[in-house]
């Protein structure tokens, strides 16, 4: 009997999406595809992440504003997965104070829980006099949260530990600060965040002496503007993969960076990832969505809105450079969530707009094919999986 997987996919009620959270099947010998039904169908869902040891789904509410609650938060959701049939029991929901979680990560000891938060757009007002006694606005951005909480025996959250903010100066930086996305290398030492608003990834480490956050070091990703959106750790050497929402200068970049276990941070290469004659029509929407790699390491994978595609990018590792070795048209409109099935020989992707959720073989050369397996379900995002009993 083949490897079969309950896959649960988010989905985001923004930008034409529909609420809710979708049960399907996949089957990881052939890659097929099966819906079951939508477990949730009112809470607007962004980031997954699966706890295989305790089978529980932690998902993000990404949303600024929750009916009745008397200030701007989104929550995080927790719920107990049955293997058997894939069923989902809440565990838990909780504001995080904080508006937007846009992630959701366990480290590997499975000990403590990081969210991240994109926070709000724009600046606050605040009017002051200065010293002639005249009134003068002061601009404040909201400041973006990085939380640490420690989990209980049960997955259930427990203690806020620690709050890292990311303040922004509204005078060089007047969108603010956003968090997108927080990933724990595969050592589990470090942590590394993407801020959409400095352009700079961050790498952190958890002091589990002291239970806090502490900051290791800082890095501009790429061209100032690009937003860096999600990043991936290659599986067994010093490298991670981040790329960039928005298309800065007619190009869509992904870059590669040398890292540390202490921190330190170089860039290798920079590849921009739009199709081959790829050009952007006056006021299109350009971004890039998800990001994932091969099980082995040697391919990188990114969507993209707008030219409605998967790159397929090769990673060389012996110096973590980056080639370009694939575009592939997606069905639908709007990818946004793509994962690799485990066992390493399928991708998912799924489109917010459109519904369209569509399997593809990875070939040995890291090239996709469309296995022709597909199903629609509104609002798709991210994609978590869970070994079927």
């Amino acid at each position: 009997m083949g490897k079969k997987y309950w896959m649960y996919l988010s989905l985001w009620k923004e930008h034409g999406g529909a609420p809710g959270l979708g049960l399907f099947s996949v089957d990881g010998d052939t890659g097929e595809i099966t819906f079951h039904k939508k477990p949730e169908d009112k809470t607007s869902f962004g980031c997954s992440f699966f706890d295989s040891a305790r089978n529980v789904l932690y998902v993000c509410n990404e949303t600024e504003k929750i009916w009745k609650v008397p200030y701007e938060t989104g929550r995080i959701y927790g719920y107990k997965v049955s293997p058997e049939d894939g069923s989902l029991t809440e565990l838990f929901h909780q504001e995080t104070y904080c508006p937007n979680p846009s992630y959701v990560s366990l480290d590997t000891s499975g000990e403590y829980l990081v969210i991240a938060h994109h926070s709000m757009s724009g600046a606050i007002a605040r009017l002051e006099k200065d010293e002639h006694g005249k009134y003068v606005p002061e601009l404040i951005c909201r400041e973006a949260m990085l939380q640490l909480y420690s989990v209980n025996e049960d997955g259930t959250l427990g203690e806020l530990l620690d709050v890292k903010k990311h303040p922004v100066d509204p005078k060089s930086v007047p969108r603010g600060s956003f968090l997108h996305s927080a990933v724990f290398s595969p050592s589990g030492n470090l942590l590394a965040v993407c801020d959409k608003g400095d352009g700079r990834v961050y790498l952190y480490t958890i002091d589990r002496e002291h239970q806090e956050l502490k900051l290791l070091s800082r890095t501009v990703t790429d061209i100032q503007g690009a937003h860096p959106r999600y990043c991936v750790f290659h599986p067994t050497k010093p490298y991670f993969v981040v790329n960039h929402e928005q298309m800065k200068d007619g190009r869509m970049m992904v870059c590669s960076f040398r890292y540390t276990e202490n921190g330190a941070v170089e860039q290798v290469s920079a590849v921009n990832v739009l199709p081959q004659d790829c050009v952007a029509p006056p006021g299109s929407h350009y971004e890039q969505q998800g990001l994932c790699i091969s099980e082995e390491g040697n391919y990188v994978y990114t969507c993209l809105n707008g030219p409605n595609s998967i790159a397929v990018l090769a990673w060389d590792g012996a110096n973590g450079e980056l080639q370009l070795v694939q575009n592939t048209p997606v069905a639908g409109e709007w990818p946004r969530g793509l994962a690799l099935v485990p066992g390493g020989k399928f991708l998912i992707a799924s489109c917010l707009v459109s519904g369209d959720v569509t399997s593809y073989a990875m070939e040995e050369n890291g090239h996709l094919r469309a296995t022709g397996s597909a199903a629609r379900l509104q609002g798709g995002s991210y994609i978590s999986f869970c070994k079927q009993a």
